[in-house]
């Protein structure tokens, strides 16, 4: 409810040295617009004393004093112009306007006291996710488990959002982050999946890979073939060359593309070989679309870390979605290592 006050009326609020009962604000017509709403320590107050029968009573559960209790209620009267207490000698009971009022005051407060828990406790129960993931990861490694998690927690929805650089999770909306392990994080807790490794890949369709291993990589088939880049891996080309122990004329020549998605898809169309992370093309090597056309793999490139935000208690629902991810994680390590050791 809102209450219109004259300026007369403020005046003399003022001028009586007590504290202007309710916020004002002063529109361009000149009145004073506040809500005729007393302080919830008076209520609270009122609220005690009504219940318990006595100031005294009011004063041990609310933890002060007798007169401060006194006061609490003197205050509240006075803002309402109301006795509510008759305080008659050797009388102590609510006034009609009391009763009245501390039925409404109770359910006010519950209601006030209710709505507060709730909203404290919006992040310990909420069911919906915004994780951010590296692009290429989310589309390649993240999304063919996804359903796994949807199966276990229905109830849990997970939105997936693109992001390629570290951030703050005190200015973006996200709950975690499937991210590079980098010192840009500050403020964060991280744990790690797993390391990636690049191997050199190439259609089978459109360059004789056999050829090259029955010539040992020396022919001019191999070094004829285009070096595929992406752009910020520029020198992974020359680091592959040098530990496999090959020779190539020009091993930063090339085209270059921004995301290992686009690089896979120019090497399934034939344009060249490339340095791609052995996660993101298991599909493909599976299908025969492409092969790993030498042994050799750069090892530990990247590591893929969750990052949560540092924070004393994470609701359930991250949980969930963390202690699933390690799950992944672990048997995707697993099942790499075996394949390396077969």
């Amino acid at each position: 409810m809102e209450l219109e006050t004259s300026r007369r009326e403020a005046q003399k609020y003022l001028a009586s040295g007590t504290r202007f009962p309710f916020t004002r604000r002063v529109p361009a017509g000149g009145k004073l617009i506040a809500r005729f709403i007393p302080s919830t320590t008076a209520l609270i107050t009122f609220e005690a004393a009504a219940r318990l029968g006595g100031f005294s009573r009011a004063a041990e559960e609310l933890c002060l004093s007798e007169s401060a209790v006194s006061k609490q209620i003197s205050k509240l009267e006075s803002y309402l112009d109301l006795r509510l207490f008759d305080r008659s000698a050797g009388r102590f009971g609510l006034t009609e306007a009391g009763r009245a009022y501390v039925t409404e005051v109770r359910r006010t407060l519950d209601k006030l006291e209710a709505d507060t828990k709730n909203i404290a406790n919006f992040q310990m129960t909420r069911k919906e996710l915004q994780i951010a993931a590296l692009p290429t990861f989310s589309n390649k490694w993240l999304m063919p488990r996804l359903g796994t998690f949807s199966r276990l927690h229905p109830d849990i929805i997970v939105n997936i959002r693109g992001k390629i650089d570290p951030f703050d999770f005190s200015e973006l909306e996200f709950d975690a982050a499937v991210h590079f392990a980098d010192p840009q994080w500050e403020g964060v807790r991280q744990s790690t999946l797993f390391s990636e490794e690049l191997i050199a890949v190439a259609n089978p369709q459109y360059f004789p890979v056999d050829q090259w291993q029955d010539a040992d990589w020396r022919g001019p088939g191999f070094v004829d073939a285009p070096l595929l880049h992406k752009v910020t891996r520029e020198d992974a080309w020359r680091r592959w060359l040098l530990g496999a122990q090959l020779d190539h004329p020009n091993p930063a020549a090339g085209a270059q593309f921004d995301t290992f998605s686009t690089v896979i898809e120019a090497v399934r169309s034939g344009m060249g070989m490339a340095l791609v992370p052995r996660l993101y093309v298991e599909r493909e090597l599976e299908r025969g679309d492409l092969v790993q056309f030498h042994p050799h793999t750069l090892r530990d490139e990247k590591t893929y870390m969750l990052i949560l935000p540092d924070r004393d208690v994470l609701h359930p629902s991250l949980n969930a979605f963390a202690d699933w991810l390690h799950d992944e994680a672990r048997a995707f390590k697993t099942a790499r290592l075996a394949e390396t050791t077969g």
